[in-house]
């Protein structure tokens, strides 16, 4: 077969567009997994981020000190000061 250098998979990102439609992304754990470590709180929307850190964890089979360790990393700067600042630390 030539080479056809105007062929979709004649270039690397157009071979990997193919295999990803072909094969990525139809797993629901793996697209969970993705926005779970993807998951940022905005200022002010800490409700937002609780209910989708509790969605994802259920959908993961996730619990414990997982979700209470992502939660920690994904407050934002101000809500970790203001915690640090508390003695001894809540876990809520």
């Amino acid at each position: 077969m030539p080479f056809d250098p105007k062929n979709v998979l004649g270039t690397w990102e157009g071979f990997r567009q193919r295999l990803v439609s072909s094969f990525g992304g139809h797993s629901d754990r793996d697209s969970a997994l993705r926005e779970w470590n993807d998951l940022p709180m905005k200022s002010g929307k800490i409700d937002p981020f609780c209910d989708e850190l509790m969605r994802l964890a259920l959908e993961l089979g996730y619990s414990g000190n997982l979700v209470k360790d992502k939660a920690r990393v994904g407050i934002t700067t101000d809500l970790r000061n203001a915690r640090a600042l508390k003695t001894p630390l809540p876990d809520e």
